[in-house]
């Protein structure tokens, strides 16, 4: 009589083929099965429309708060809403809370004016230079800032906090890589010719530890099993063996 095989038989037939293999493709799984991209919520920190002007002055900025997480330490985009043109900047400076940090920056619009703006980021709550300083074409030392780039319609949609991090490409402050965690930022935001728009999302989520992947887990238990059925069968045969 044939042996019937119960579903999942199969798996543990193959796997006892080739057990050593399957561990192998279990660790390798592409990412995309194995992470779930959190959900994105959104909170308007300023809107220039309907709150007023962000400051100009780098040493007195518009003071916008605490960046926050979503509920439950989740990821939260906390929008500014802005416009620059030339003869002015736009300054603010915020704080990310202990246990939180900013993952990343998404130029979420940008329309009208010039094809770019300049965006600069320093550690404090202040901004180290102003707008005269910025713009004298004799004005070089940036060693103060985090960073800064020109960014506009071809960042449109992107995470430009990186971009702006990479000094080793734009030679501007001391460099960083993202995220940025707990303390105090300003950003510097200029335009040299007519006047553009723009949404600034800071991502910010709490700091947690990476769960398992279930994917991962799964294939863990089921090789797991199946080294119990291995061993159980095994034991069997040598027990018939000494009969």
């Amino acid at each position: 009589m044939p042996r019937r095989l119960f579903p999942g038989h199969y798996l543990v037939i193959v796997m006892r083929s080739n057990l050593r293999l399957f561990c192998l493709f279990c660790l390798f799984l592409p990412s995309s099965t194995m992470v779930t991209s959190p959900s994105l919520s959104a909170a308007v920190v300023h809107d220039e429309a309907s709150m007023g002007d962000l400051s100009d002055d780098n040493l007195n900025p518009t003071n916008l708060g605490f960046f926050a997480p979503g509920a439950g330490g989740s990821l939260q985009a906390n929008s500014v809403l802005g416009s620059t043109d030339s003869g002015a900047a736009d300054i603010f400076t915020f704080e990310i809370g202990t246990g939180n940090q900013l993952t990343s920056l998404t130029l979420a619009n940008y329309s009208l004016g010039d094809a770019a703006m300049f965006v600069a980021i320093a550690a404090g709550d202040y901004f180290p230079n102003d707008y005269n300083e910025i713009n004298d074409p004799f004005f070089a030392d940036t060693s103060a800032w985090l960073g800064g780039r020109a960014v506009g319609v071809f960042e449109e949609g992107k995470d430009i906090l990186a971009l702006i991090g990479n000094s080793a490409v734009t030679q501007i402050g001391s460099g960083f890589v993202p995220p940025l965690g707990a303390g105090k930022y300003t950003f510097y935001i200029q335009q040299t010719g007519p006047q553009n728009l723009y949404t600034l999302d800071f991502n910010v989520a709490a700091i947690t530890a990476v769960p398992e992947p279930p994917s991962l887990a799964t294939c863990f238990a089921v090789t797991a099993a199946a080294c119990v059925y291995r061993r159980r069968k095994s034991g069997r045969a040598n027990a018939n063996a000494s009969e």
